[in-house]
């Protein structure tokens, strides 16, 4: 059970609060009053939109990380049986942080209200609705449509079977997803008036 909940955890962080970092990334800014002076200095706003996403990137791997460590070390919890098993979901945790930061920041900008009224009722229906709270909840046809499940699946799949193929995937699809949503999020920035 403690390998179940090591692996669901770790999805339950990457999809609460990394996009609850991303949806408030630029938010904060703008409630203390610094988005101003970044707008006034020499680094367009594109710029400025994809340095904040990697300077949030650290935070997220480094919590991984210490996800993962604490799971092993302090619970005894078992993840993959080899080293490269090990870093490939490691991986897999951190392109799905990277991800969910750039969804998060995408919803931060669309929206004026604060993000966290929309990003928390939003994961949290996901992460209950994928069977992270408990493996009992499944609605076939529903369930198995979500991100969280499809992560946590693939990483199962990597860690009781050492299959990497479909986590390989979910990387190069979160990668992708990085990618095009950063695209519109900074597009959508780099217009925005400021306040």
């Amino acid at each position: 059970m403690m390998d179940y909940y090591a692996v669901s955890m770790a999805v339950m962080m990457i999809f609460m609060s990394h996009m609850i970092m991303g949806s408030t990334a630029l938010k904060d800014e703008e409630r203390i009053f610094t988005l101003q002076r970044l707008y006034l200095s020499p680094v367009g706003k594109v710029k400025l939109f994809f340095g904040k996403l990697i300077g949030t990137l650290p935070s997220a791997v480094i919590g991984n990380a210490v996800i993962m460590l604490f799971s092993v070390f302090v619970f005894g919890a078992k993840y993959c049986d080899s080293f490269v098993g090990n870093l490939i979901l490691f991986l897999l945790l951190s392109c799905c942080s990277l991800a969910s930061i750039s969804v998060g920041m995408l919803i931060g900008i669309l929206i004026k209200i604060p993000a966290e009224s929309i990003v928390i009722p939003l994961t949290w229906a996901l992460l209950f609705f994928s069977g992270s709270f408990s493996k009992q909840v499944f609605i076939e046809g529903f369930s198995d449509k979500l991100p969280p499940y499809i992560v946590q699946q693939a990483a199962f799949r990597l860690t009781l079977y050492g299959e990497s193929d479909s986590a390989l995937a979910v990387i190069a699809v979160c990668l992708a997803v990085t990618v095009a949503v950063s695209l519109i999020g900074a597009a959508i920035f780099r217009v925005k008036k400021s306040v």
